[in-house]
């Protein structure tokens, strides 16, 4: 599954304008990648219904089936900062004797209840235990605003930084045509 899309989302205020942005989403090769590419940090609330809209119930069935063949125990930790900020982490038990217990993905949600950093996922299987964990905290609004009409950019035919901007050029060019002008006026 290889997707990446850019989907815009806004979440109404009582009475303010509302809460709007844009995230990249990307899926390669097993991994999951979100950025926050314009306006406000991602609620936290709205992961879900951004992640449906990108890849639509073959994502999570994908994840889950991942997920399922996973190689080790897991739990889901989750943090409660003294602000109100939430982080979970997906820790699994890779040996027992050992006390070995690695943090296989990380999600933070901060005290205004956004994702105010990037998230990624090294595996997708680690998505269905995060994402389970933060819905039970931050379950979807009835009514969800997003459009995902809105297509990554062209990234073909930029000129490289440093190159001239071509402004000099054609002052240049503008004042040679000027002084061609005045020639011709005095003919």
């Amino acid at each position: 599954m290889d997707i990446l899309k850019h989907v815009c989302w806004e979440l109404p205020q009582d009475g303010e304008r509302p809460l709007r942005g844009r995230v990249g989403v990307k899926i390669t090769n097993e991994k999951l990648a979100i950025c926050t590419l314009a306006g406000t940090s991602l609620p936290a609330n709205h992961l879900f219904p951004v992640l449906l809209e990108v890849g639509g119930m073959e994502l999570f069935e994908e994840a889950e089936k991942l997920h399922r063949g996973r190689s080790f125990p897991w739990r889901v930790d989750v943090y409660t900062g003294m602000s109100g900020c939430r982080d979970y982490r997906l820790k699994y038990l890779r040996s027992e004797g050992w006390k070995n217990v690695p943090t296989g993905a990380f999600l933070h949600v901060s005290m205004y209840d956004v994702l105010n950093h990037n998230f990624s996922l090294r595996w997708l299987g680690d998505l269905p235990p995060l994402l389970a964990e933060v819905l039970r905290s931050y379950p979807p609004p009835e009514r969800v605003f997003l459009d995902s009409a809105v297509l990554p950019g062209d990234t073909e035919g930029f000129t490289p930084v440093g190159e001239s901007s071509g402004l000099l050029e054609t002052i240049a060019s503008l004042e040679a045509m000027e002084v061609l002008a005045d020639a011709k006026d005095s003919d």
